[in-house]
């Protein structure tokens, strides 16, 4: 399972509503942090998590420079797959072998690329999950991060212009070859849902 979703929807809260889904159902979930895989392959950008803004920025660098270091913009679905596979061998002790009653939960995919890859692997058993939410929402969920991560003195319309700037980021790096693509990547989702309300 594949989610893919803005900035300022509550990814958090929608792993863990599913994952309940799903063990209500018999899975066990297995989730995988993409921003944790992209971390395997070295890159010149640091990851900086000194507040929201910067921590989030720079994963977005770092997600960017490993697509430009590797030339794949389907990079850190590649890392996805090496992480199932990991945890494949964890659960069966062979990772060619599928592991009956298991789901991995994939967060978070940001190009269109990447769900594609995942489709040609796995087929219909690949499920993508589009979480939305308006952007007058999302704007004030991150300006209250910003708010409550950076210093005090921080002013109103600095926390403003950061909330934009990282909307706007996340939504489509179209000047960017290895940038984020979420815009083109959302409507191809198999299912929808409201990513503010858990």
């Amino acid at each position: 399972i594949g989610l893919a979703g803005p900035i300022g929807v509550d990814i958090g809260g929608i792993v863990t509503s599913l994952s309940d889904a799903l063990i209500g159902t018999g899975y066990r979930p297995l989730p995988i942090r993409l921003t944790e895989e992209m971390t395997l392959i070295p890159t010149d950008q640091p990851i900086d998590a000194v507040d929201f803004y910067a921590e989030a920025i720079s994963k977005m660098r770092y997600g960017n420079a490993v697509r430009r270091k590797t030339e794949d913009a389907a990079a850190l679905a590649r890392l996805a797959v090496l992480a199932i596979r990991g945890l494949r061998e964890d659960v069966t002790g062979d990772p060619d072998r599928v592991a009956d009653g298991v789901a991995y939960v994939i967060r978070q995919l940001k190009r269109p690329e990447e769900v594609a890859l995942l489709r040609s692997l796995y087929g219909r058993q690949f499920l993508l999950i589009s979480a939305y939410g308006s952007r007058e929402q999302r704007r004030g969920v991150i300006h209250e991060q910003l708010r409550q991560s950076m210093a005090t003195t921080t002013q109103a319309g600095r926390l403003a212009a950061l909330a934009e700037e990282l909307i706007d980021t996340d939504a489509s790096e179209q000047d960017k070859a290895h940038g984020q693509q979420l815009r083109d990547t959302f409507h191809r989702g198999d299912v929808f849902i409201d990513g503010l309300n858990r």
